[in-house]
């Protein structure tokens, strides 16, 4: 019996750098900020401002800061954690092409691939289940075209 050709309906490059650059620049941004603020409100002159307006403002000027670390640390794991192992993903009618940094094609059919909304339909998760089962969740403006993207994969996947 012959195999059904496999036809090309769209082709999208992942825009957002998953790379160890981006991944400092991520972290750095983020502890960044978090700095700033544990900075800020650590100056007297702030924390009475903060005070004067309500006291509720208390645990933001003394605990808050140090709180909020274990969460961070948290989120920079992760961040340096997350593997990508795809730049560029082929949408066909009869499943995904997944194209690695060497233009290298995996290609899945849409019964090995599970995909489901995330956070209001602003980002999708792609479940493959192939040798090992791996999650990626992306939001739909991290490829280009992005909505040629949901549109073909809204229409062709598996949901």
């Amino acid at each position: 019996m012959m195999e059904k050709e496999k036809i090309k309906i769209s082709n999208h490059t992942l825009k957002t750098d998953y790379s160890i650059t981006g991944k400092l620049k991520t972290i750095i941004i983020g502890w960044g900020i978090y700095l700033f603020f544990l900075i800020t409100t650590r100056i007297p002159e702030i924390q009475k401002i903060l005070l004067q307006i309500s006291s509720s403002f208390s645990f933001l000027t003394n605990q808050f800061w140090y709180f909020i670390c274990i969460p961070m640390g948290m989120g920079t794991i992760r961040t340096l954690m997350k593997k990508h192992p795809f730049t560029k993903i082929n949408i066909y009618d009869t499943g995904v092409g997944f194209i690695d940094e060497n233009g290298i094609e995996k290609y899945l059919e849409y019964s090995k691939i599970k995909i489901n909304y995330v956070k209001r339909k602003q980002s999708f998760i792609m479940e493959l289940q192939n040798e090992t089962k791996i999650i990626f969740e992306y939001g739909w403006s991290e490829f280009s075209q992005p909505d040629v993207l949901r549109n073909n994969l809204e229409r062709y996947g598996t949901w």
